[in-house]
């Protein structure tokens, strides 16, 4: 994703500029994403949803995004965009992770795929795109 101001967003973590680290707990499906020293955690059973300030449209096949507390804006990339339509259909993570791996299988591991995901879904949390439903 990018920002206005160069601010990165969501994106593959080898091209993302910010410092990101992944935990993954498999036996409890925990998550937690370290980025910018900032720790995000959530399950893979966790759903979310657009915070409020947040106002987007998707334009030739990509989501832009603003933020008005910020006054931000971001664009998503194809992967970013997809997770983001299937979080606007309240999906879990885990729910998102089986329709892309279902996609995208033949192309890439899975457990490289759910890291993906996890970055783009903590980077939208950082940048208080998305927040966890309660």
């Amino acid at each position: 994703m990018q920002g206005e101001n160069g601010t990165n967003g969501p994106s593959r973590p080898e091209d993302n500029e910010k410092k990101t680290e992944l935990e993954m707990n498999d036996a409890t499906g925990d998550l937690a994403v370290k980025i910018e020293g900032h720790r995000i955690k959530f399950n893979i059973k966790d759903k979310f949803r657009v915070c409020r300030d947040i106002m987007y449209n998707e334009l030739d096949g990509e989501i832009v995004l603003y933020n008005n507390k910020n006054q931000y804006y971001y664009s998503l990339n194809e992967m970013g965009t997809e997770i983001f339509d299937m979080i606007e259909k309240k999906m879990s993570f885990s729910e998102i992770e089986g329709s892309l791996y279902t996609e995208y299988g033949k192309e890439i591991e899975r457990t490289d795929l759910r890291s993906d995901i996890a970055y783009i879904v903590a980077d939208l949390i950082s940048e208080k795109i998305i927040e966890k439903e309660k």
